[in-house]
């Protein structure tokens, strides 16, 4: 399992490294963590766990803002959210309150799917318009409707939310064409009932090429073939990194200590969140916006001492 790269002789150095530090620890500080979900709620927990000495405290969503927005607003200290989502609105879009958000590490994947009842005749992104299309709320999916030409409003194409798990008997009923949306990875079995009703359609292309090369939070993605039921050959996308983000203005050593323990947290967590044995910690570091100092001087004595 990929996530225990962190381990051996490098982790009792460090460890070694750590307890010298907390010689002059300071009082007991809180960190705020953003959940509302099951994920968060259990990866603040088992932070709780192995940082006894931190207070954490976990602060729901309210449907207000979104992730990257409460920390830009300092609501909240850490949070997990999209690489595209973060790039947004910390680099492109820039409000007034950018620059306020650093990254921690790099977990997984989340994934484009597009999914088309069959006889629908859609074989990309591209034959949407004027299709009812199952939309969830990502702001990965307007870049790929865009970048075929497809506006996503008014007449161009008829937009539709609700459950993700409802959409598979929405497309056998005929009330949907098909289903655009985002998931933490692929192969999940919510996707896997829908594809009994659908068929996973490639996003791909030139237009594709185009919207990889001018985001840079974006990825290629292949969904290797057998992944769903029915579908016999790999299916291309694109996909964005799930993010670990803080505060700019966090404590170093707050960020330091929750950088070092990340190895720690996400093990245990791996049979209720299958996707996590994907991480990669030799990739932590790569983020599209910049690391936290305290994440940073992890990752260097990391490399000096592996």
């Amino acid at each position: 399992m990929r996530i225990l790269l962190f381990g051996g002789a490098v982790a009792v150095a460090l460890a070694g490294t750590a307890c010298r530090a907390t010689a002059d620890t300071p009082p007991r500080e809180s960190v705020r963590f953003i959940g509302g979900g099951a994920f968060p709620d259990s990866f603040a927990r088992e932070y709780a766990r192995h940082l006894p000495d931190l207070d954490v405290q976990i602060v729901p969503l309210d449907g207000t803002f979104d992730q990257v927005e409460v920390l830009q607003r300092g609501h909240a200290d850490v949070a997990i959210a999209t690489s595209d989502r973060t790039y947004l609105r910390e680099v492109r879009n820039a409000p007034p309150a950018s620059g306020r958000v650093r990254a921690i590490a790099t977990l997984h994947l989340a994934v484009v799917h597009l999914l088309a009842r069959p006889g629908s005749g859609i074989r990309s992104a591209g034959d949407l318009r004027g299709r009812a299309v199952y939309q969830n709320d990502h702001p990965l999916l307007p870049l790929v409707l865009r970048a075929f030409g497809v506006t996503g409003t008014g007449e161009d194409v008829n937009l539709s939310s609700g459950r993700l798990s409802d959409v598979g008997a929405r497309l056998g009923a005929g009330t949907l064409d098909a289903a655009l949306f985002v998931t933490s990875s692929y192969g999940t079995t919510v996707i896997g009932d829908m594809a009994l009703e659908a068929r996973l359609v490639s996003i791909e292309g030139p237009e594709i090429d185009r919207l990889l090369e001018e985001n840079p939070f974006t990825r290629p993605v292949t969904i290797p073939a057998d992944t769903y039921p029915g579908q016999n050959q790999p299916v291309r996308t694109i996909g964005a990194d799930v993010l670990f983000i803080c505060r700019a203005d966090l404590g170093e050593r707050v960020v330091y200590d929750i950088t070092r323990q990340l190895a720690s947290v996400l093990p245990p967590l791996v049979p209720s969140f299958p996707v996590l044995a994907e991480i990669d910690l030799d990739w932590a570091s790569a983020t599209p916006i910049p690391l936290h100092p305290g994440a940073a001087r992890y990752y260097r004595e990391w490399e000096v001492f592996r």
